[in-house]
């Protein structure tokens, strides 16, 4: 009669003998798929190593140069160990005097605006209280005379401090500059590194592995809702299993079953793990890790403690109801976290780490990443503007997880969205050929631990 398709689709699911429908274990239809359906869920079964091409290595300084500015007195060395396990650049950034830029020149790409044009860095930071941010910028000669530039906060956002290693983009989608003509070559990458006092005194490390331009790969777009509300029984359930599709709910735990107007039950969230979606701990209740300003004000040891132990807590209650898909999981509430606190985490059984700062996810060597950034749904974002996301996502060769709260009839609110608006945003990225799901089909497409 079909083929059971495990993790992907309900326990109970079978599929009938053309392939275009999900049957219950009697025979009978749960839901026809159309044909564009169909190659999205074979699509979603499928693994694809992100591809890139290499445009210049962080394992030899050549092709590299160091510009100090503004008193900066930074230093760029090749090291023979580093945190990637092989040779690579280390910049010192003693202070915070003016700004560091690492330069790599006579890259040659034609077009780079007219087309799908990204350019893709990865570094790695040992402090990230010790980095303000840095600047990315690509331009047409060394004198960037046109260019096209963004900014990646670190120590300056609170949603974005993270330590370890850092993997991001440049496009003209998500570029804050671009002068660039759609015929110009682009013959320079440049990264400005800013420093910040760290208040010990210590020197500053950023290490660099390299500049890469993406190959084709297919895009994800990862479902992910936070806290209780009803509508992830009462809405979002419904709008993803009429489609054979399936999300990641991650769970304030003493919201659950206490008013069954406004949030979900036990029983329901039991409901919605036994059709295969992922039931992970966002935490007891939605408090933040303390928002402090670095390098003067920190969070404790103690502030820390009391955040894992809630994630525990919940993800520990998860696990004594057979709940074990996806607890790796974890959307920092209000996405306010640090370095010291992603390390106590990972101490503590995460490994994957969601934020509340916008961005897409580069695909690239995603097993090295901590932190993700994501995109959100509520007032704020019109169906128009999730479209976009989705073909951004198709033209850059990259993944973005949705934040979603609460679907109702209308976007009511910075964390509501409308429920018809969700049900077409997953249609159009079905019609665009991308991948839609959990955290933890992701993950294995894209050989993340979770």
């Amino acid at each position: 009669m079909g083929v059971f398709i495990a993790r992907r689709f309900p326990k109970h699911a079978l599929w009938n003998d053309d392939a275009t429908a999900l049957l219950k274990p009697d025979g009978s239809e749960l839901v026809a798929l159309t044909a564009a359906q169909v190659q999205a869920v074979a699509r979603s079964l499928e693994q694809t190593p992100p591809r890139y091409r290499e445009l210049r290595s962080g394992r030899s300084v050549v092709g590299w140069s160091l510009v100090n500015n503004s008193g900066a007195t930074g230093a760029m060395t090749l090291q023979q160990t580093s945190p990637f396990g092989e040779p690579a650049i280390r910049i010192e950034i003693p202070d915070d005097t003016g700004n560091v830029d690492v330069i790599a020149d006579d890259l040659a790409i034609n077009n780079f605006t007219a087309g799908t044009g990204s350019l893709i860095w990865h570094v790695y930071v040992d402090d990230e209280l010790a980095i303000k941010q840095w600047r990315v910028h690509a331009g047409n000669d060394t004198s960037m005379t046109r260019y096209i530039s963004n900014t990646y906060n670190l120590s300056n956002n609170n949603l974005n401090r993270a330590n370890g290693h850092h993997i991001g983009s440049l496009n003209i989608d998500n570029a804050t500059e671009n002068t660039l003509l759609t015929t110009d070559q682009v013959n320079r990458f440049r990264l400005r590194f800013f420093g910040q006092p760290s208040g010990d005194g210590a020197t500053r490390f950023v290490w660099i592995r390299g500049v890469y331009l993406p190959e084709d790969v297919t895009p994800w777009m990862v479902v992910t809702v936070d806290d209780s509300d009803l509508s992830m029984w009462t809405r979002f359930h419904p709008e993803l299993s009429n489609r054979g599709l399936y999300g990641t709910f991650a769970i304030d735990w003493d919201n659950v079953g206490t008013n069954p107007a406004l949030f979900v039950s036990q029983a329901q969230l039991q409901e919605m793990h036994n059709y295969g979606h992922d039931i992970a701990s966002h935490n007891r209740a939605n408090t933040a890790y303390p928002d402090e300003s670095p390098p003067t004000a920190q969070p404790s040891d103690a502030d820390r403690l009391t955040y894992c132990t809630a994630f525990r807590y919940t993800r520990n209650l998860m696990r004594e109801l057979g709940w074990n898909r996806c607890l790796g999981y974890h959307p920092f509430v209000q996405g306010a976290h640090d370095g010291a606190l992603a390390d106590a985490m990972k101490a503590h059984g995460a490994s994957v780490m969601r934020t509340t700062g916008n961005g897409n996810v580069v695909p690239f060597r995603c097993g090295l990443q901590s932190v993700f950034r994501q995109r959100k749904l509520g007032s704020g974002s019109s169906l128009a503007t999730a479209q976009g996301w989705v073909d951004s996502a198709v033209t850059r060769k990259e993944d973005f997880f949705l934040m979603g709260h609460v679907l109702d009839d209308t976007a009511s609110s910075s964390t509501t969205w409308a429920q018809t608006d969700f049900a077409a945003l997953l249609d159009y990225a079905i019609s665009k050929g991308v991948r839609v799901g959990s955290v933890s089909q992701w993950a294995a497409s894209r050989g993340v631990v979770v």
